[in-house]
């Protein structure tokens, strides 16, 4: 769920945590605040940051303890502050130190992307989970698992092949972060994020979640309803199934929605065969994306092979902003043979950045709620999902996933909250959204029937508020300004239009390798 874009460097290999804080560093409640570290002071100075040792078993509170790293940007308006705003961006794997910096940042124009009148009122805060960026971080520490290129996810003679590398990896998992492993689940995090709470010395904190950050909203709120002030919940995960990710978002409900949205990209570039040359209908587009898959299949152009060619594919839907230079690197390589700016936009996974990223993407995901423990219902679920979905990436987004077959970690049951005890809240989802489809949000205002729903139609990015002013849906950003700083929620569902899609501008070669970058690994959002 990934797309912010934190790009493939979101997850350090190493853990960067808060300098020591001098003489004249805030201290809040427990926390003491000083300089961040210099990857999040330099571009974004207005950022304090402070780091808790939190338990790292809560059953046992007063043994090993891992490091929880936040940023602060502090409201704008003392005088009216209401208090604290904890963000997150989605993944899971996502941290939100950066996220805050940036969602808080002063552009250019004089914008930012949160609307002013919400900085007056509240300290904005970016944790970084534990396990992710500058926390306390857990590796899987096999880079080998996943050299690229991969095989090819969906010739059925690399089916073994697949198996056999997804379950090495989980025995890497298990050998290298066995210590960490258990306690590395979102609702151990929502324990950390009230620790943190009460560092900070307030009673209550609002909260704003992203794609997989909506689950992490649903389990605070299940643990700790009460402390909850005002909560947006933008695309949204659907935690109503038993197997939460694998029938919801994360598998056989990405599917469908998937298909649809890259059906959408077709169209959209068949619109500007002036600039892409790929053809004038959604059919020609995808034939002249066919042609690529099959010439890799033949052939990988050295790290871009069909697995990370449709792992760039899938990433790309869940934002236009990246469609441009992800179009013009297929033109460049059907039109001229040129692969320099397909290498460019496709991932090569075996890179530390990464393997962190899909360390913590699966130490979360298998263990949030149960999953298929025998590969025959993996197998069979993707063969019917490949037959209604041709030509769509049925099997990669199985195999994306599969690690979770034999986790070494069981799983929870997931969280629900109980709906009598829940504040009001606001829930965005695009009609079209990929990653987490429609259909899960509405499932989710159905759980929580004080909660309002704001579906943005004839549109189908990944995240709906607050998004990058390029991509921005103002009516969107005034419904969420006017719940966070009044607690006005609108007084029924509501529908509105759709963010503008951009239109390509002819860039020169050089421009255009230089903008494109790697797939960013389910993040979710921007």
């Amino acid at each position: 769920m990934k797309r912010i874009p934190l790009l493939i460097g979101i997850i350090a290999l190493i853990a960067s945590v808060c300098s020591t804080p001098s003489a004249s560093a805030a201290k809040t409640g427990g926390l003491q605040f000083g300089a961040c570290p210099q990857d999040l002071a330099t571009p974004y100075p207005h950022l304090d940051c402070a780091t808790l040792q939190v338990p790292l078993d809560y059953s046992r509170p007063f043994g090993a303890k891992v490091a929880v790293t936040i940023s602060r940007a502090k409201a704008t308006d003392p005088a009216t502050r209401r208090g604290v705003l904890f963000l997150n961006p989605g993944g899971p794997g996502g941290g939100a130190a950066e996220y805050a910096g940036r969602l808080t940042a002063v552009s250019s124009t004089g914008q930012t992307r949160i609307p002013s009148s919400v900085l007056k009122m509240y300290d904005v805060i970016g944790m970084d989970p534990r396990g992710v960026a500058h926390s306390t971080p857990m590796s899987c520490g096999d880079l080998s698992a996943w050299s690229s290129p991969l095989p090819d996810p969906d010739a059925a003679s690399q089916r073994e092949t697949w198996w056999k590398l997804l379950g090495e990896f989980s025995a890497a998992c298990e050998r290298n972060a066995g210590n960490m492993l258990p306690f590395v689940n979102t609702k151990t995090v929502a324990m950390d994020m009230d620790r943190i709470r009460q560092a900070l010395g307030e009673e209550k904190i609002s909260y704003l979640g992203f794609s997989y950050g909506t689950y992490l909203g649903i389990a605070y709120a299940s643990a700790f309803p009460n402390r909850l002030d005002r909560v947006i919940l933008d695309s949204a995960v659907n935690p109503t199934p038993r197997e939460m990710a694998y029938q919801g978002w994360a598998v056989l409900g990405q599917n469908p929605a998937m298909h649809r949205r890259r059906d959408t990209y077709f169209e959209w570039v068949a619109r500007y065969d002036d600039v892409f040359g790929l053809g004038t209908t959604k059919d020609q587009v995808r034939a002249a994306w066919d042609t690529v898959i099959a010439d890799l299949r033949r052939a990988p152009r050295g790290h871009a092979g069909p697995f990370e060619f449709i792992l760039a594919t899938f990433d790309t839907m869940y934002s236009e902003g990246g469609w441009q230079n992800f179009t013009q690197a297929i033109s460049d390589f059907v039109n001229r043979n040129d692969d320099t700016r397909l290498k460019a936009v496709t991932p090569n996974l075996a890179t530390p950045a990464n393997h962190n990223f899909l360390s913590i993407f699966n130490a979360v995901s298998c263990t949030d709620s149960p999953w298929p423990r025998d590969r025959e219902t993996w197998e069979r679920d993707a063969t019917e999902h490949a037959s209604r979905y041709p030509n769509y990436a049925v099997w990669y987004n199985t195999w994306y996933n599969a690690a979770c077959q034999n986790w070494p970690v069981p799983a929870q049951e997931r969280a629900l909250p109980d709906p009598d005890q829940v504040p009001p809240i606001l829930i965005f989802n695009s009609e079209g959204d990929p990653s987490t489809p429609i259909e899960g949000a509405r499932a989710l205002r159905q759980l929580l029937p004080s909660s309002r729903l704001v579906t943005e139609v004839n549109a189908g990015k990944h995240g709906v508020v607050f998004g990058p002013l390029a991509l921005n849906n103002s009516a969107a950003n005034q419904i969420g300004a006017d719940f966070l700083v009044s607690g006005t929620l609108p007084a029924q569902d509501v529908s509105i239009p759709g963010h503008p899609f951009p239109v390509p501008v002819r860039q020169t070669a050089n421009a255009a390798v230089s903008q494109a970058s790697p797939a960013k690994l389910r993040l979710g959002v921007e």
